[in-house]
């Protein structure tokens, strides 16, 4: 039922009930606590009272005590000295009955001192009894008190103290509701800004300043709007490229095929202008399947990870042989060097042919391709003499649609990226001496 309650109720709830169950304990063991403590003092207090009337009065004889000190001293407890007869020599009154009973018990139990608690009349007495031999002669010292004055200080002491217990409860209530308020005031900002973000209104900032756990709470959901954001621009970004870099094969297909079909021939025959068409096809073909995989990497970053052993070096060459007749000029130096690496072989090659294109594509006369061994890991070092790349360009060339040195756009190494990263890698691209190089580092198979 609580769940369903908002958290500020909750807290001040609980946090009312927990003061509400002490003090009801408290209600609850504290009168018969303080009832046992105050019973013993009032035998304590007995006790001591009877040694000073007793002192007082050592000579056992008819008499009053007539000094105002002495009666102010004794106040709250009554004391009766009788003989071996119960008969009263000095001190107040007291029933008959009750003295025949205890000097019977006392003699019966042959003790010299003995506490008492006699219910008569409806109330409690709380009698000290002694047994003295003075002139060989058995007396008796008999020291009482009423419950009433133990009653009283139960229920002043009671009074008082349910008083400040419900001070304190009320004191409490309303620290634990401004704590609550505290507590949920910017969980229920979080909530209405985190409602907006499902509602894609994730221009607006979260400002919430704290150094606890809240803070950090606040701190994740602003980090989370921001990267939303981020994608969001990213995607907007995106569908705008892939528009237009679809669009440009397609018009030029569309516009040649146009031509043709008038009679027209662009590049002077029908031969040159098909072969046109069929470049752009081809290109535009090159750009669906490119497109194709990466969403395909995107969706296998959800699922398991089915790795398996493969040597770079088989990788490397196998792919090399497939792409170097594309520019027969070029020479090809690998070393013969290797390591293994654990991974998915499929995507480690098309990110390999990948990077190989590109190289390809600028090189002059010469690719290099070298392999070494650091720790646990393997690095990769591939060179081509082509042109050095602006400095301005190397920062954003892992983004997709990302403008090549002839302004090409293309997903090529944004997919390059994506498999290094899936593999716990990483590469750089770095103007080198005379040309370019590609750095891949991934952990090698142990």
């Amino acid at each position: 039922m609580m769940k369903k309650w908002p958290l500020f109720i909750q807290i001040t709830a609980v946090f009312t009930g927990l003061l509400l169950c002490t003090s009801l304990l408290l209600l609850f063991f504290l009168p018969i606590t303080l009832k046992n403590f105050f019973t013993e003092e009032i035998f304590t207090t007995i006790h001591y009272s009877q040694q000073f009337f007793y002192n007082k009065n050592r000579d056992l004889e008819i008499g009053k005590i007539d000094s105002p000190q002495e009666i102010q001293s004794i106040r709250t407890v009554n004391h009766v000295l009788v003989n071996n007869e119960g008969k009263i020599i000095k001190g107040t009154k007291l029933n008959p009955l009750i003295i025949s009973k205890i000097i019977t018990n006392i003699n019966r139990e042959n003790v010299s001192s003995k506490k008492y608690s006699i219910p008569f009349q409806g109330e409690t007495i709380f009698i000290v009894a002694q047994k003295l031999v003075e002139h060989e002669k058995n007396y008796y010292v008999i020291s009482f008190m009423w419950d009433t004055y133990r009653d009283e200080l139960v229920v002043t002491l009671f009074k008082r103290i349910f008083f400040l217990m419900a001070i304190i409860i009320v004191i409490s209530i309303f620290i634990s509701s401004g704590l609550a308020k505290r507590l949920t005031k910017p969980i229920i900002t979080m909530k209405l800004h985190v409602r907006k973000i499902a509602k894609r209104n994730w221009d607006e900032p979260l400002n919430i300043k704290r150094s606890d756990e809240l803070g950090e709470l606040a701190q994740s959901i602003e980090e989370m709007r921001k990267q939303l954001l981020q994608q969001d621009k990213a995607q907007q970004s995106f569908m705008q490229n892939i528009s237009h870099d679809l669009k440009t094969p397609v018009m030029i297909i569309q516009s040649y095929a146009e031509a043709i079909r008038d009679g027209l021939y662009v590049k002077g025959t029908l031969e040159k202008t098909t072969e046109v068409i069929s470049e752009e096809a081809k290109r535009l073909e090159t750009k669906i399947q490119d497109l194709l995989y990466l969403t395909k990497l995107q969706y296998l970053e959800t699922k398991h990870k089915q790795y398996e052993p493969f040597q770079i070096l088989e990788l490397l060459q196998a792919v090399s042989n497939r792409v170097k007749h594309q520019k027969r000029e070029v020479n090809w130096v690998i070393e013969n060097n290797d390591f293994g690496m654990i991974g998915n072989r499929a995507q480690f090659e098309v990110a390999l042919e990948n990077i190989l294109n590109n190289c390809l594509r600028y090189a002059k006369t010469q690719i290099k391709i070298s392999f070494s061994k650091e720790n646990e890991f393997g690095k990769l070092h591939i060179w081509n003499d082509g042109p050095k790349i602006d400095e301005a360009l190397l920062e954003k060339l892992f983004e997709p649609f990302s403008k090549g040195l002839e302004g090409n756009f293309g997903l090529g190494l944004t997919i390059v990226k994506k498999v290094i990263d899936s593999h716990n890698g990483s590469i750089t691209i770095n103007n080198a001496e005379h040309g370019v190089a590609y750095d891949i580092i991934v952990p090698i198979k142990k």
